[in-house]
């Protein structure tokens, strides 16, 4: 794929590229340059985004009408009886 650098400087992303990748207005782009000389780059995720991605991601695990801090106490418990150090 071949793209024309901007006056500004900057390169557009072709839009099937940007949905597939999630890259939007504000997303934060590493650029790396590999032992050969070219140069890759690679979206990451913003603060927020990394906190929108994984939030609720463990609810999966909780008994239902659980809450996460009980899940939590109920493992530590259970940890503690299984432990005879403690």
């Amino acid at each position: 794929m071949s793209l024309v650098v901007r006056e500004e400087g900057s390169v557009p992303i072709p839009e099937e590229l940007a949905e597939e990748f999630g890259i939007h207005k504000g997303s934060q782009i590493e650029w790396e340059r590999t032992a050969d000389g070219s140069l890759t780059l690679r979206a990451t995720m913003s603060r927020e985004e990394t906190i929108r991605a994984i939030r609720g991601a463990g609810r999966k695990f909780l008994k239902p009408g659980e809450s996460g801090v009980e899940s939590f106490l109920r493992w530590r418990q259970e940890e503690r009886e299984l432990d005879d150090t403690y």
